[in-house]
């Protein structure tokens, strides 16, 4: 069965996809060019995240693909946020940033060293990741350099977040 899927459906997937992002952008095309010429290959890696159903992104959802995000979905696989992903995201990104630590900020918005951030919960759109606001929740105790009433903010903040995002 062919899937039943938009170029605007596919737009989303390539702007919130990671791995389809950093192809489209390799290739300096702009969205509909690259759309238009790779639609099939887009398709099959689409597919390939929904775990081989062709079933639209909301369903999946459901079925524990995606994360939601406020009124709309993230689409980039949890499971897949590489070390080199979270590396690029702005502090805005993160539950703790550790002032102390800081060097310097660079013109993207990151502090350095990149050790002084902890618990990503944005991807680079800036929506809320619900498995990683869940992780933050879990681990902001596990947190070394900030104090006791730092992780249990940080500890709160996300449980707040999780619950205004991420629950119907």
């Amino acid at each position: 069965m062919k899937p039943n899927r938009s170029d605007r459906d596919r737009e989303e997937w390539i702007i919130n996809d990671e791995g389809l992002y950093r192809w489209w952008k390799g290739l300096r095309m702009s969205m509909r060019s690259f759309i238009r010429s790779n639609r099939r290959e887009i398709d099959e890696a689409i597919d390939r995240q929904l775990g081989g159903r062709r079933d639209n992104p909301v369903s999946a959802y459901y079925h524990g693909r995606m994360t939601e995000v406020g009124p709309r979905f993230s689409f980039i696989p949890n499971a897949e946020w590489t070390t080199e992903y979270i590396n690029d995201l702005p502090d805005s990104a993160f539950l703790i940033v550790r002032k102390r630590e800081v060097e310097y900020v660079d013109e993207k918005g990151r502090s350095h060293p990149l050790s002084s951030r902890s618990l990503p919960v944005k991807n680079h759109l800036g929506n809320y990741s619900c498995p990683h606001l869940r992780n933050a929740e879990a681990r902001a105790n596990q947190v070394k350099g900030v104090s006791r009433a730092e992780q249990m903010r940080a500890k709160k903040k996300a449980s707040d977040l999780y619950d205004r995002y991420c629950r119907g």
